[in-house]
């Protein structure tokens, strides 16, 4: 973890303690969305550099309002939080408008695959710097679900106590991860 820092998201706990389980009983991998917000702080502050420096910039600043939506509207859908426990899978997204949970028996769960997109490099500018998705193969179905700020294993220099590493080890320990 970075300087200490263990982000967590207690919406993820209320989700799931609403749908009848104990938060307690998984191990939760969060993908929060305040990540794109400590990006986003380090970009007002530059812009206001570049402000003071190039008077034609403050023009574009009409532009800010509809580019703060897209940036919270991507990450918002693309954080999904993985809660993993022996019997269930859970993929719990707590961000409005796309709050959502939902439950995976690991029995019905053929394989997961944990991928990056070839196209994460389009999200840099929306301050979504990795493309992580899982990919849940289960009763003939296939479903993505992006967690793009549940990294990799950084050498302890995370900003969540669990990172994908993690995940993966977890995933293979009940026998469905597929490399």
């Amino acid at each position: 973890m970075v300087s200490g820092i263990n982000l967590s998201d207690k919406r993820v706990d209320k989700l799931i303690r609403n749908s009848g389980f104990n938060p307690s009983e998984f191990k939760l991998y969060y993908s929060p969305i305040k990540m794109i917000w400590v990006d986003l702080v380090l970009l007002v502050f530059v812009s206001g550099i570049i402000f003071m420096i190039y008077e034609k910039v403050i023009e574009l600043i009409i532009y800010l309002p509809a580019y703060l939506v897209i940036i919270y509207l991507l990450g918002a859908k693309l954080n999904n939080t993985i809660a993993v426990k022996n019997e269930f899978i859970l993929i719990v997204n707590p961000n409005f408008p796309f709050t959502k949970l939902l439950i995976y028996n690991i029995k019905d769960i053929n394989s997961i695959e944990v991928k990056h997109s070839p196209l994460r490099f389009l999200l840099w500018g929306f301050f979504i710097s990795t493309g992580n998705n899982i990919n849940i193969r289960s009763m003939g179905t296939n479903k993505k679900y992006y967690c793009t700020s549940l990294e990799l294993n950084a050498y302890d220099e995370n900003f969540t106590k669990l990172d994908l590493d993690d995940l993966i080890t977890h995933l293979q320990r009940l026998g469905i991860y597929k490399m």
